[in-house]
């Protein structure tokens, strides 16, 4: 596996699980994300309907209902991505984990297929949350805004 924490400065980095538009969790139209109940993050348009994992780590949660998935990194924080508004109402359809929970998955390995096309049909929003889970060692969180490639671009960093 390769190293997403940064051991001299303390920080680790979250890369972006989706390609599309980032924006501040504080404009999630879900008050749980907005309101930062959950945690601190970010929340993204998604362009197509692939999430793949932001960092080296373990699955921590594969919902029920398959539309969200925590994944907890080496300092034991766990990110969670939760795809769409009210999604949960769909009871795992339209969503397909490639995963399961105690999984090692690596930076850039797919972990979910969605129907992002038929979640909008249904009128269901499609913008997902990344969410760093309520840490009091977490300190100075850098989130990055605008266009994002899956994989490719920091989503987010940390100090711990």
């Amino acid at each position: 596996m390769s190293d997403n924490f940064d051991f001299e400065n303390h920080t680790q980095k979250i890369y972006a699980p989706l390609s599309g538009t980032a924006r501040d969790i504080t404009e999630m139209p879900d008050p749980m994300f907005s309101q930062k109940i959950l945690g601190d993050g970010v929340s993204i348009e998604p362009e197509e309907g692939r999430v793949y994992s932001p960092f080296d780590g373990i699955i921590s949660l594969v919902a029920d209902t398959k539309h969200a998935i925590g994944i907890e990194d080496k300092n034991g924080t766990v990110t969670l991505i939760h795809i769409g508004t009210d999604t949960v109402k769909l009871a795992g359809e339209l969503f397909e984990p490639r995963v399961l929970q105690g999984d090692r998955v690596e930076k850039g390995a797919l972990i979910m297929d969605f129907d992002i096309d038929e979640l909008r049909r249904r009128g269901f929003m499609t913008v997902t949350a990344v969410i760093v889970m309520s840490d009091s060692r977490i300190k100075d969180i850098k989130k990055m805004t605008g266009r994002i490639k899956a994989c490719e671009s920091l989503l987010m960093e940390y100090k711990i």
